[in-house]
């Protein structure tokens, strides 16, 4: 099944109930959105819409800007945020070129597009690059996960979720030797174990860990990183 088809039935399948009025809740009305001074960057590709949600389903609006970088058919990925925003607390939209990233908000990478990150005085830019596909891809993941190493340096994390294939594993790798924390899923909850394995084998994935973890271990991270920023 690919991407686009999984999708759709994920969507129609859903019984969760809309999560805007608990974002609304969560949220402080009136406030300047906060540019992000962290950030994680999720990658995924077969068997990846499912684990992406659970994943990001029950952070809260306080969590640091997250940037996805998904597999999917072409034309999709706006498709797919529409599909994770109603059942994300976080804010969940279609990157664009030119805007910051900031807390509480989840930024899909849009197709044929790489998306890199430019360095702002207090946080960062977005850059959407059209142009030709890395190792295959178009965006790639270790296109963003190299740029997210240049920029971010350790003031990131890398996740690398189920997936066919080895893309994310050399950009995993440089954020690690900048100093960012970095996980890859494990075998057993893994749909497709070839990416995250690869990820891991060449030192990219400090850990492996099963899916249901990796939210609590994002948590973890941003309070970590409230304390060392003293936001």
């Amino acid at each position: 099944m690919n991407c686009l088809s999984m999708c759709a039935r994920l969507f129609t399948e859903s019984k969760e109930p809309p999560a805007l009025r608990r974002r609304g809740e969560e949220s402080v009305g009136g406030q300047a959105e906060k540019k992000s001074r962290y950030l994680v960057v999720i990658g995924a590709s077969a068997g990846g819409p499912k684990a992406v949600l659970t994943v990001l389903k029950d952070l809260p609006v306080t969590t640091c800007g997250i940037l996805v970088v998904q597999h999917l058919s072409h034309g999709f990925s706006g498709k797919f945020a529409d599909f994770l925003n109603p059942q994300c607390r976080m804010q969940v939209k279609e990157a664009r070129s030119g805007e910051a990233v900031c807390d509480g908000t989840v930024y899909i990478a849009p197709d044929g597009c790489q998306l890199t990150l430019g360095k702002l005085e207090d946080g960062f830019i977005i850059r959407c690059i059209p142009g030709e596909r890395s190792g295959g891809f178009c965006p790639s993941i270790s296109v963003t996960m190299h740029s997210v190493a240049e920029t971010v340096k350790e003031n990131a994390m890398g996740i690398i979720l189920t997936g066919m294939g080895g893309d994310g594993s050399d950009g995993l790798l440089a954020m690690r030797q900048a100093g960012a924390c970095t996980i890859a899923q494990d075998k057993k909850t893994s749909d497709i174990y070839s990416m995250p394995e690869s990820a891991y084998r060449n030192g990219g994935a400090e850990r492996q860990m099963e899916l249901g973890r990796i939210n609590g271990e994002i948590t973890r991270f941003c309070m970590n990183m409230n304390k060392k920023t003293g936001r």
